[in-house]
């Protein structure tokens, strides 16, 4: 059994090593040291002496070791943070990012509080924007797609757990070839990075789904293929909101035929969602 003061120390130690951000491995070490043991800084500094488990400390460990490989905090630990709520992650689907918090930020702009609208999100992937949308628009109607079973199980995991399940329909289908029904708002996060680039992104992607990163060799292929379907499915008058990558908005705002697009800055003051309407 190790104290918790020390369990902590070496945690702090261990990943400072492996990790080269200064700023992030302690973060990293504590998130994961409260996800096993259960206690916070706080709770460290209250009771150092706390004594861990030798099943608890191995566990800590083991999880250091593969995180000093490359494997994501949030598939490590089990949950991920967006909206300011915590959803369950695994390898089953992508990692939400908090740009893509900006894609919820822009579809919420035309989804009034007080009416009922037909929503729907394709590549749901862990279902955190369909789920966010369904919570903070309680008459929003909401239909949640995509192409891996395995990634609406883990959706549908999340909407259980947030009590919206009985409000989104999981609809397994690439693209807008499940929906059957006109919605008035479509939202996607696509693959969009250019599969030129994975020899030299971070090595925590090896670990996502490719099919939910890699947008062919100039990161626009989904956009092309979305081109000639969404307007099929949109109402007159409805919106599609689409995520993209940095500096691809001039490009994808021609590819989807958009007029008068209109445009989304992320947190970092990047244009990160493209809008247009039908």
């Amino acid at each position: 059994m190790v104290k918790a003061r020390e369990l902590l120390d070496e945690t702090r130690k261990s990943l400072a090593a492996l990790e080269p951000d200064a700023e992030r491995s302690p973060r990293e070490a504590d998130w994961l040291f409260r996800a096993v043991t259960g206690l916070d800084t706080r709770a460290v500094l209250a009771r150092p002496d706390e004594l861990i488990s030798a099943e608890t400390v191995d566990r800590l460990r083991d999880l250091v070791q593969r995180r000093a490989t490359g494997e994501p905090l949030q598939y490590l630990i089990g949950d991920v943070e967006f909206w300011g709520r915590d959803f369950v992650t695994d390898h089953r689907a992508l990692i939400p990012r908090q740009e893509t918090e900006t894609l919820v930020e822009s579809a919420l702009e035309v989804i009034p509080k007080d009416e009922p609208r037909d929503v729907a999100e394709l590549g749901t992937g862990s279902g955190v924007v369909a789920i966010t949308l369904a919570l903070e628009r309680p008459l929003a109607r909401l239909v949640a797609t995509d192409i891996s079973g395995d990634a609406l199980r883990l959706a549908a995991e999340n909407a259980r757990s947030w009590g919206v399940d009985e409000r989104i329909r999981m609809l397994e289908g690439d693209l807008t070839e499940p929906l059957r029904d006109p919605v008035d708002v479509l939202v996607f996060n696509p693959p969009y990075i250019p599969s030129v680039a994975f020899g030299a992104i971070q090595r925590e992607l090896a670990y996502e789904p490719r099919q939910a990163l890699d947008g062919g060799a100039d990161g626009l292929d989904t956009y092309r293929r979305l081109a000639s379907s969404w307007r099929d499915v949109v109402r007159p008058g409805g919106w599609l909101f689409v995520e993209v990558g940095a500096g691809q908005h001039l490009a994808v705002t021609e590819i989807l035929g958009a007029d008068e697009p209109k445009l989304w800055d992320d947190y970092r003051g990047i244009v990160r969602v493209v809008g247009t309407t039908r």
